[in-house]
């Protein structure tokens, strides 16, 4: 962003050298990530910015999860309120990337202020006037994660009449008010004045704390009336700290200061807002701490304020205290299980000194009673943890205390219908909106009224604090029963809206969901649970895991609920065959089996006679002949589907012509595969979305086509397309965020293809993001494909001479070691060149033979290997398999060439290599010219 410009855009401005967005007069304080999004989206107003060309602005140096920019991108345009109305900033554009719609005007910069401490007194309203500061507390320690909002309040407040901050207790309302007052005071001599009100009960002695800080007699008859008037000619700051349990009297007297007395203004701390006239509220949140989600460096996960926070206060007992790697990350877990809370934080960093940094780690499970050692000196509440939630209870009225406890059952982010649903008991005078608005309103409850509907959550610590509240009361087991049911409610309008939505939508849209779905369905199958919800639940919401690719952590669920109902004698067809589909998929993608499950689940269907569950069955069965290497009956299986397909809904039919692609591949007809692909890929998006929702356990269908027209071009001699094609689906799964649809890309065809093409680099790169969501994710199958091309690169760099061996059973990952032997010739095993010589390995015959006919040359076996070439080359070209011809040609004409026969070489590879009108960088294409070159 150029030093000389400002940058607007509706009501906002960049500024420049600054991270600082401002509305109107008001400064927005954006994180680093987020600050940058903005402006590189800005700059470029109208045209559309890649993601990739996003997270190589934002991490230039850092290997980020995509996750990572839809997580800065949600909170920037909810800090834009983006979206409110008909106003619209940030609009992604599906398959490419996201553009800033808004006007923006370029305008000449203003000089830089210089940095707040050498500024001159800002003009304004008020000019605080030079005078003797009254006890205001010395700050001492340094305010950690605060600067741009204690600059940007020092600006703001001689502006302003009245600013509350306002926080959860230990968020640092109080730290952060005093460095305000400080930097207010510095060379300007102003007369600033503390009034802390924590020890005071009495609310008639509020205006009676504030005579006596500011130095007069109240009138005993009216203390209001004598304060004010003291103070109406007067210019000066009032720092009012801890309003919240004297909110009413406290917002009187505020008020009637301000319409009294014009040249005082107040800054004052409170859990709750004044809600007065001229009141100005800044929310203070909680300290930033790194994504779960992205890999930093140590230098830049230390910048975080969180750990900043934590690391300084360790350090000031113990000076030595220099955490890296694991500690640094151990950390990082620690800051974001204390939601970010300064005084969690420090309480934590004091547990430091006897437990290490691990073993406070380990027990933040029961974190009130380990963050007990606050100063000495510290009020009462900022001592343990659960001392600063007593507080805040304290203040609360009956229905917002019974509120606030039945809450700690939502484990995420809920809506205020669930809310009501969940919490209030309509035989019985139950908790109301308002008590929901309250407690929010009090900093109990967080919010985001960023999107169409409005999500409250609970911080953890307060989620936990309310828990053993609630525990304690004897609502546990009612409560945990109606959440249940209200959760199988909401996964079941969840599953019917699928089918409406398009997928990236859906999953985003219900994501959050899944939390409570866990909780519910752990307390259904607990001892006091009830087991017909559990099932019903877990068949309900069967597709929401799946979509967000949490398929290790739903076999367990499956397995329960199924076992449940033998156990239970419940006799529900159609929930059982759901389970044993979603169980089914929960195997193949972590174990390669399922079949078992696949077919009872084919056989209930045909006694339902739902067709569109049989299709979904098949589909699994399918997939499981895929992985044996069972390629003819998967043809047939996928023929099957199509018999059902035939008389269903379009988007039944996108599904059949992809699994046709694949099985037609396999069984060695790669242009007919390729024409099925195409139709796949020419049906509109919607109507391809369609069948990624239809089935619910599957990979999206485009990434699914990419992928299988990557290995396609790639045989039929067409490699740059086939890059291409590769280069699609890896974005693509990457852009609708399904971690297995990635997983398929890159196990099954895009790995393969940079191997196939000579790109070792990229193949490592393909690899290690294989192997990261894998096990990010307990994606065991996938994991064996990762371990496999793994095996590849350390044999190739002379680090290992593995074999297949290691890659588990051969009758689940046939396919697998077919494709790694196709890449690496000296894996190539009897098992594996068995199948070539009966054929069964259909769509790699040809190479299989190549590889046989090679080991027989190396044992002198001339004739017979230069037969076993010339019938792979006949074959591959039966198949159209250009990529096998070449290296069968190519083969052989070293073969002649060894035995003094250039011409006969020459005639054998020429004619095939003409046949390549692309891919003169890849490997074999190279290999083959280079021969054709010593042949003369």
């Amino acid at each position: 962003m150029p030093a000389d410009q400002v940058l607007s855009f509706g009501p906002f401005r960049l500024m420049p050298g600054q991270r600082l967005l401002i509305e109107g007069e008001r400064p927005l304080r954006l994180g680093s990530r987020a600050f940058d999004i903005l402006v590189t989206l800005v700059e470029r107003a109208g045209e559309v910015v890649s993601q990739a060309e996003l997270m190589a602005r934002v991490w230039p140096h850092a290997v980020v999860d995509p996750g990572a920019l839809r997580v800065h991108l949600f909170g920037l345009r909810k800090a834009l309120g983006d979206g409110r109305g008909q106003q619209r900033y940030i609009v992604n554009v599906p398959q490419q990337g996201y553009c800033f719609v808004a006007p923006v005007e370029r305008t000449s910069a203003p000089a830089q202020p210089a940095p707040v401490e050498d500024q001159p007194a800002r003009p304004g309203p008020v000019a605080f006037a030079a005078g003797a500061i009254a006890s205001l507390p010395v700050l001492l320690t340094r305010v950690v994660g605060r600067d741009e909002l204690v600059g940007g309040l020092v600006r703001e407040l001689p502006s302003r009449r009245c600013v509350t901050l306002v926080g959860a207790g230990g968020i640092g309302k109080t730290t952060l008010a005093l460095a305000v007052a400080h930097g207010l005071t510095g060379p300007f001599e102003q007369q600033v004045l503390f009034v802390g009100l924590a020890p005071i009960e009495d609310p008639k002695l509020v205006a009676n704390a504030l005579a006596s800080a500011i130095g007069i007699t109240a009138l005993a008859s009216d203390p209001v009336r004598g304060v004010c008037a003291y103070l109406r000619d007067k210019r000066m700051l009032l720092v009012i700290d801890n309003c919240e349990h004297l909110i009413d009297p406290v917002s009187e007297l505020v008020e009637q200061i301000l319409v009294s007395a014009p040249q005082v203004h107040v800054l004052a701390t409170s859990r709750e807002p004044l809600r007065i006239q001229g009141e100005w509220v800044q929310r203070i949140g909680a300290l930033d701490v790194p994504p779960p989600v992205v890999e930093l460096d140590a230098s830049a996960m230390q910048r975080y304020p969180a750990l900043e926070l934590f690391i300084e206060r360790v350090r000031s007992c113990h000076d030595a205290f220099d955490p890296a790697g694991a500690d640094l990350a151990t950390i990082a877990e620690i800051c974001r299980a204390l939601d970010g809370i300064p005084l969690a934080i420090e309480l934590a960093a004091a547990g430091v000194e006897r437990l290490g940094v691990r073993g406070v780690a380990a027990h933040l499970g029961d974190r009130l009673s380990l963050l007990t050692r606050g100063r000495r000196t510290a009020l009462p509440r900022h001592q343990t943890l659960r001392a600063a939630l007593d507080w805040s209870y304290g203040l609360l009225t009956p229905t917002e205390q019974a509120m606030l406890r039945s809450l700690s059952v939502f484990r995420g982010r809920f809506t205020l219908e669930s809310a009501l649903a969940v919490c209030s008991d309509p035989a019985a005078q139950g908790a109301t909106a308002e008590d929901l608005f309250n407690l929010m309103a009090k900093s109990l409850l967080s919010s985001d009224i960023g999107g169409e509907t409005v999500h409250y959550w609970l911080l953890e610590t307060t989620r936990q604090y309310a828990s053993q509240l609630l525990a304690a009361s004897g609502e546990e087991a009612r409560l945990a029963r109606r959440h249940a049911a209200h959760m199988l409610e909401l996964s079941v309008e969840c599953d019917a809206q699928r089918q409406r939505v398009p997928t990236d939508v859906w999953r985003a849209g219900n994501a959050y969901r899944l939390e409570d779905v866990r909780a519910a369905l752990l307390w259904s199958f607990g001892p006091t649970g009830d087991a017909a919800i559990g099932i019903a639940l877990a068949a309900a919401s069967a597709p929401l895991w799946f979509a967000l690719s949490r398929v290790a952590e739903f076999l367990p669920v499956a397995e329960q609920a199924l076992a449940a109902m033998v156990r239970e004698g419940i006799a529900d067809p159609a929930r059982e065959m759901v389970l044993c589909e979603a169980y089914g998929h929960s195997l193949w993608n972590t174990r390669g089996a399922g079949e078992e499950q696949f077919e009872r689940a084919f056989e209930i269907a045909q006694s339902l006679g739902s067709d569109a569950n049989c299709m979904r069955a098949l589909w699994g069965l399918w997939l499981a002949a895929n992985s044996r290497g069972d390629y003819h009956p998967s043809a047939r299986l996928a023929e099957r589907f199509g018999d059902f397909s035939a008389k269903g809904p379009d988007a039944a039919r996108i599904l059949h012509h992809r699994m046709m692609a694949v099985s037609l591949h396999h069984c060695g007809r790669h242009a007919q595969a390729r024409d099925h692909s195409r139709q796949v890929l020419a049906a509109p998006v919607t109507l391809a979305a369609a069948a990624f929702n239809s089935a619910g356990f599957q990979f999206d269908q485009l990434v699914a086509a990419h992928t299988s027209l990557a290995r396609t071009h790639w045989l039929l001699g067409q490699p740059d397309q086939a890059v291409g094609h590769v280069r699609e689906a890896v974005a693509r799964a990457h852009g609708i965020g399904h971690v297995i649809s990635l997983a398929f890309a890159l196990g099954f065809g895009c790995t393969p293809v940079m191997f196939w093409v000579g790109d070792w680099d990229e193949a490592e790169r393909f690899t290690q993001m294989l192997e990261r969501r894998t096990e990010e994710y307990s994606l065991l199958y996938w994991q064996v494909f990762a371990a496999g091309y793994r095996l590849l690169h350390e044999r190739h760099d002379g680090r290992s001479t593995g074999t297949l061996d290691a890659l588990g059973n051969p009758a689940i990952f046939g396919q697998l070691r077919e494709t790694l032997c196709s890449i690496d010739a000296g894996l190539a095993d009897e098992s594996v060149l068995l199948r070539g010589e009966t054929e069964t390995a259909a769509w790699c015959t040809p190479e299989l033979w190549r590889i046989r006919a090679e080991q027989r040359l190396a044992q002198g076996s001339r004739a017979p290997a230069k037969k076993l070439l010339q019938q792979a080359i006949e074959l591959a070209q039966q198949q159209q398999a250009l990529a096998w011809e070449l290296r069968c040609a190519t083969s052989l004409a070293r073969l002649h060439r060894d035995a003094g026969q250039r011409a006969q070489g020459r005639a054998v590879l020429e004619p095939v290599l003409a046949r390549f009108d692309e891919g003169a960088g890849t490997a074999d294409v190279r290999a083959a010219a280079e021969l054709l070159r010593e042949l003369g």
